[in-house]
């Protein structure tokens, strides 16, 4: 199994254009183009080529730090998720159903929220002392978000939520919720979702074309 998932952002964008397609076309598409944009962003960043082009190889490149912050943010016994403060706001949250199914997911979600701001080499976090009053304010706007519903690629129903700054998903199967992630957008990507619905749409028909 890889040890390796999209990086914050890019999972965020990639959630969001999934979301765009599937409420104007129906259909689980996300713009590939873009999420590859994303990591040779990464790779800017990081001050290096990679000849795969592989998420994977990002990590690799900064495998000691990534480590040290799987050593400062343990998984604990029970734990079934976790919700990521950066720079006082939420970056996102992901749940699942069993503790041990997350037990196999916990390191590769810490990578996937921590890379970005290694790589920006920003000066060392201090605690959050409002941490709590944080998380309840991104979780309480979530109430506000529009929901649309869909069969999931998959067994269960996709629950797609949309609102100012976020993007979310929920996968339900029978009663019992599988997956809940709910990500923060940067401004930039929130603010231009009818650009990168009309982008995704043009790579599509020139593919067909």
């Amino acid at each position: 199994m890889s040890d390796a998932v999209l990086e914050r952002k890019i999972r965020s964008r990639k959630s969001q254009s999934v979301s765009e397609s599937l409420a104007h076309d129906q259909v689980h598409h996300s713009d590939q183009a873009e999420v590859w944009d994303g990591i040779q962003a990464l790779y800017c960043k990081a001050g290096f080529s990679s000849p795969t082009s592989a998420m994977h190889d990002v990590f690799k490149a900064r495998a000691d730090r990534l480590n040290e912050c799987l050593r400062a943010f343990p998984r604990q016994e029970g734990q079934g998720g976790l919700l990521v403060i950066i720079s006082g706001q939420v970056a996102g949250f992901d749940i699942v159903s069993r503790p041990e199914v997350y037990a196999r997911l916990h390191e590769k979600l810490v990578r996937s929220y921590v890379l970005d701001a290694l790589l920006e080499e920003a000066q060392p976090a201090k605690p959050v002392a409002d941490g709590p009053e944080v998380a309840r304010a991104f979780i309480a706007s979530l109430e506000s978000s529009r929901e649309e519903v869909v069969p999931s690629v998959g067994y269960g129903q996709d629950h797609r939520y949309h609102a100012a700054g976020l993007t979310g998903s929920v996968l339900v199967h029978g009663d019992r919720l599988i997956h809940r992630a709910f990500l923060s957008l940067d401004r930039q990507d929130a603010g231009n979702a009818h650009g990168h619905l009309s982008l995704l749409r043009r790579r599509r028909a020139s593919r067909q074309g």
